[in-house]
């Protein structure tokens, strides 16, 4: 089981993109708690974006706790909201011009968006439907939404 992503991605779909796939490939993650793939070779109609490299990085992280936290007070009927979490991340990177619009003449500065998802230890024991379907609803909200949510990032207007 673990974390793994099959290559080639569909991208969610966005203005100003047709039919975005992202073909991955195995990365070495920064950490040991990781595990990170790139986007090496784009497919559909993406004008002017560019694949992996050294100077534009496009890749996704994964990040797992470095220690899992147990239950403290099994016992407790009640909901804490300060509750131990262990907590899950998803980085994603990417190298974009911020000047200039090739290798040749540009700056370059790093995207990320670092998504976290922490789960109240013993959680995802004893009510796992219920952490796949927080999941699902997440992803799928990113999914349905991810024009809007980058047409906001992009015209600032939220």
């Amino acid at each position: 089981m673990g974390i793994t992503v099959t290559s080639p991605i569909t991208g969610a779909p966005m203005s100003g993109l047709t039919s975005p796939t992202f073909t991955m490939s195995v990365d070495q993650a920064p950490t040991p708690y990781g595990k990170q793939w790139a986007a090496t070779a784009l497919g559909g109609t993406q004008t002017g974006v560019l694949a992996h490299s050294i100077f534009l990085p496009f890749t996704v992280n994964f990040v797992r706790p470095v220690a899992y936290k147990a239950i403290v007070n099994p016992g407790a009927v009640v909901v804490e909201r300060a509750a131990q979490k262990n907590q899950w991340k998803i980085i994603t990177r990417k190298g974009v011009f911020i000047s200039g619009t090739n290798i040749s003449n540009a700056f370059v500065g790093i995207a990320i968006s670092d998504e976290s998802v922490s789960i109240p230890v013993g959680g995802e024991t004893n009510d796992p439907l219920s952490v796949k379907s927080f999941l699902s609803m997440k992803f799928g909200l990113m999914w349905t939404n991810g024009t809007q949510f980058a047409d906001a990032i992009t015209t600032g207007i939220f």
